[in-house]
């Protein structure tokens, strides 16, 4: 399996877990000329950006959760500003930025990850 691959399934798999925690997935892979974001999801009036990291193996979720730079962080804030601009529908929610590591089989949520 390639990295390409592995990351789809990751995905797959952290979308089927999120959705069972009640959150309703409105878009995945979402792109702006900043970068990407894997899926956004609503839960009550909170609009969450997910990050989903995916690893074969890992001697632990540390490495993982904190693989995503301070550059990355901030490519993804600018896509979730662009994407509630050209959402009005979305402007008066909270916003959080959550990271979903799926590793070894094991699933973690980290919610509020960055700012």
């Amino acid at each position: 399996m390639n990295n390409k691959e592995l990351g789809d399934l990751g995905e797959k798999i952290a979308a089927n877990f999120i959705r069972k925690k009640g959150f309703e997935i409105i878009s995945s892979n979402f792109r702006c000329r900043r970068g990407e974001i894997d899926l956004i999801a609503l839960k009550g009036n909170i609009i969450v950006f997910f990050e989903i990291k995916t690893r074969k193996k890992s001697s632990s979720n540390f490495d993982v959760k904190f693989s995503i730079t301070q550059n990355k962080q901030s490519h993804i804030r600018d896509c979730a500003k662009y994407f509630l601009h050209s959402h009005k529908d979305y402007q008066d929610f909270q916003v959080r930025f959550d990271v979903v590591t799926v590793v070894n089989g094991m699933i973690e949520h980290i919610e509020n990850a960055f700012w």
